[in-house]
């Protein structure tokens, strides 16, 4: 299948050829970039999706390019693939765009964002410990649970003030994060 046809089934294949076509645009590589940005400008939500599914297959720069701007996609399930192919890319350019995206969304897509941070690391670090701040539990909760994987030294002092979160996911989080670092904790008690 040629480039051409297998954009137009972006927009009009069943989903096993949608699938086909997406890989086939995958192998195509970096040529086939152009005419999937044309896709992800179009009004087809799906068509958009399987675009940017490829575009998370393509290794090239204008690929990450175009993935960074599909955060932005109306969609939720769009921008959820594109932050996948982001964090698959370790994309420490994108750390402020998602970091804006952890405060500004919820359930489904935050927990997508979450692990995004956690997959590019300790470039991630500074913002997530940050976000340990924020008023929202929601968000809280993400940062943590993205500092579990990261493990970063850094993090330890935030982590352990998290101990004291009165979110219990905060807490769940925060504790499982020092101990995979081997932190040791010790509580005191005032009678």
């Amino acid at each position: 299948m040629n480039e051409d046809r297998a954009l137009q089934l972006l927009h009009s294949g069943s989903e096993d050829q949608k699938e086909a076509a997406a890989t086939q645009l995958m192998a195509i590589g970096e040529p086939a970039v152009p005419g999937l940005r044309v896709v992800l400008q179009s009004g087809d939500a799906d068509a958009r999706w399987w675009a940017a599914r490829a575009l998370a297959g393509v290794p090239a720069p204008s690929a990450t390019q175009a993935l960074l701007a599909a955060l932005s996609d109306p969609d939720e399930d769009v921008r959820v693939c594109a932050v996948m192919g982001i964090g698959e890319r370790r994309q420490a350019a994108a750390v402020d765009q998602l970091l804006g995206m952890l405060s500004q969304s919820g359930g489904y897509l935050a927990r997508h964002v979450a692990d995004a941070l956690s997959k590019i690391g300790e470039a991630a670090v500074p913002g997530l410990i940050q976000a340990l701040e924020d008023p929202r539990p929601a968000v809280r909760v993400q940062a943590a649970r993205a500092l579990v994987r990261i493990e970063s030294q850094q993090a330890i002092p935030a982590l352990i003030k998290s101990l004291d979160d009165p979110e219990p996911a905060v807490e769940h989080y925060a504790w499982e994060a020092l101990q995979r670092m081997g932190v040791g904790v010790t509580f005191l008690f005032q009678p």
